[in-house]
This record gives structure tokens, sequence and C-alpha cells, in this order.
């Protein structure tokens, strides 16, 4: 499909007009290659009237097929009715939604709102529109018609050149396929809570992008919560950004926090069903405490956390609480913040000067 959602398959095939095999023992004659039922949109039929001495013709243009319909173009509406299919997060298992292409408004909100109201156990990757080429247009479109302010989301800009071996021609796809490979690349080789940008685990395998966003661009963009993808001076295409379209300033406006809130959330959630109707005392109190402790000292083994604490004692369960039968479980963690920003001093002494004392001052 190109940019102007025209699907084109293009296929050549040996054919001949009378019944015989190729060299390989396959059948040629044209009415058993296009076999029926081969295609609901194709139907090949030799023209007995016609000498088979006549060999078929070579199609040598595009050549549109007739008689039938195209239906009616998706809508954006049939779009969110499709996204509103994975709400239930019991019934649907996800880790990231993915736009594909779908830049309206209504979408991306909807994807979000899938996302971060609903589920709270996956984030929404979303492509800005084709097109937008701008850094100011591109953060006007960002804060006036996204309007997007959730942690849970993260909005990706520009598309990306690839090459379609079927048509033989280069197109422009969107970039969220590409970034959610990025993500899951990053577990693969690393941890959720690793920054799925930058060169070690943001190149992208692609011919070009639309846009090449350069620093004073990206520095518009980059504030406004969208993650430019680059040229990079070393030849590839790289993601440079990992905000999400958290709009206050916090440890979750980062995609690899939110990705670790996720993660943490999602596995001890898990665990406690298991003390779902069991007696709420002592004991059981300190055996979710070790066991929520040995699973985030194995995270921040892997440098998902500078440090953490887990609550469930009488602090935090009263009388009061244990008589409205509940069980309160209070997690507090420092997320491994990401460098987003090196500063380089180049810094000349004098001769026989100790650095120790340079720096020092």
């Amino acid at each position: 499909m190109d940019v102007n959602n025209v699907y084109q398959i293009k296929e050549r095939k040996v054919v001949s007009r009378v019944d015989q095999l190729d060299g390989n023992g396959r059948d040629q004659y044209v009415g058993d290659v296009f076999a029926p039922g081969e295609s609901d949109y194709l139907i090949v039929i030799d023209n007995t009237t016609v000498s088979n001495t006549i060999s078929p013709r070579e199609q040598v243009v595009d050549l549109a097929i007739g008689g039938g319909s195209d239906g009616s173009a998706v809508t954006s509406s049939q779009i969110v009715q499709g996204w509103a299919q994975f709400e239930d997060s019991e019934e649907v298992t996800a880790s990231i939604l993915m736009s594909g292409g779908y830049t309206a408004a209504a979408v991306l909100q909807k994807m979000d709102d899938v996302a971060g109201s609903f589920r709270r156990d996956c984030v929404a990757i979303l492509d800005a529109p084709f097109g937008q080429t701008d850094a100011n247009t591109l953060v006007a479109w960002r804060n006036d018609t996204l309007a997007i302010n959730s942690s849970y989301s993260a909005v990706y800009s520009s598309w990306l050149q690839i090459y379609d071996s079927y048509n033989d021609k280069t197109l422009y796809i969107p970039p969220s396929g590409y970034v959610g490979a990025s993500l899951a690349y990053t577990d693969l080789v690393s941890e959720p809570w690793f920054p799925p940008a930058g060169l070690n685990r943001g190149l992208l395998n692609v011919l070009d992008v639309e846009k090449a966003w350069n620093q004073n661009e990206r520095d518009l963009l980059y504030p406004s919560q969208i993650n430019p993808i680059r040229k990079h001076s070393s030849g590839g295409t790289v993601i440079w950004g990992q905000n999400t379209l958290q709009t206050k300033t916090s440890a979750l406006s980062s995609v690899n926090v939110r990705r670790l809130m996720i993660v943490i959330e999602v596995a001890i959630t898990a665990a406690l069903e298991y003390f779902d109707f069991e007696p709420n005392d002592r004991f059981t109190r300190i055996y979710i405490t070790n066991m929520i402790d040995s699973y985030l000292r194995t995270i921040k083994s892997k440098r998902g956390v500078y440090d953490y604490r887990v609550v469930c004692n009488t602090t935090n369960n009263t009388g009061d609480v244990i008589d409205r039968k509940e069980l309160n479980v209070d997690v507090y963690v420092q997320p491994t913040r990401a460098a987003e920003v090196i500063n380089l001093q180049a810094i000349i002494t004098r001769s026989g000067v100790s650095f120790d004392e340079v720096i020092g001052t």
C-alpha cells in the first residue's frame, strides 16, 4: 500500500496456451497457472477462438482491475470502535499498542484511553501525521489537536522510507511499527526499563526519513513531548527521544520509567492475588513484604531502580483498614533515570598542576 491507499500486487508468471510442463515439472497452461479459486478478484480464461499458436501478450503497464467495488474507506470512528476491543486486559493480552498510520486525534486519544485508563499495563505508540515537516506546525498539532496529557503514550515523527519488494518501489510508512520493534528489541537485549532510543537500541533499518530534524528543530519538538527520529552522522536513522505525552515533568515523563512501573505493578499485582482471602495478620504481611522485597532486589540488580521500600505493616493496616476487609501494600521506588543530555567539558591546565587541586576548586 502506498500513501495514496492504492493496493498493488505485481507477479510475473510464465504461461503457455498449450498443455505443457516446464523444466521443473510445473504446469504452464494459462488456465491452470491462474487456477479458478486462486483469487477472489481475478479470473483468467483462455480465448479458444484465437489460435493457440499466438502467445499471451506481456502486460507492460499497470492494469487496474475493473468491474468491482473498492468499498468505503475505513473511518476514524470505526478505528476507535476497533481499539475499544482491547479495553479488557483480562480478555486481550497486550504490552504495546501501535497506531499504524492512523493519526486522527480521536483515534490516538482512544488508544491513550485504552492504555492509561482501562488497561494500565501497556504503552501506546502514536504516529504524527504524514507531511508534517515544519517543527512549529507539528508542535501546534501536538498541543491543540492531539491534546493528550498522559504517561502511557508517546508520539514519534517523522515517517520512514522503506523498500517495498512486492511492488519494487520505495514508500513512506508510519514509524510506530519500527518504534514498537525497538521496544521489543530493548526487552530482548536489555530490560524493559532501558530507554528504547539512541544508537544502542534505537537504530532503525530503513532507507531514509521523511524529515531529518536538525538540532534546532529537535530542541523545539522535545520539550513538547514529540520524539524525533533523526539522521545520525554515523549514517544511521535513530530514535532520538523517549518522552511520554505527560506535560508535567517527572520521572514518568520518560518511556523507560513508565515501562518500569508497568512491569513492577503488573508482576506484584499478579503475585498479590494469591493472598486474596488469606488471614489479614502479621504473618501474611511479613510474607508479602519479603516476597516483594526479593522481587525488587532483582530489579535493582538489573539497574531498574536506585532504591525501594516496601511497607505492609500496622502503619498502613490499622484496625479500621482490617475491619473493612482490606490489606494495604505500599511500594516506594526511586527509578533509574536515563542520561538524555551529556555535557562535555575539555579543560586545559598548566603544566605541573595537580589535577586533584583543579577538580577541587
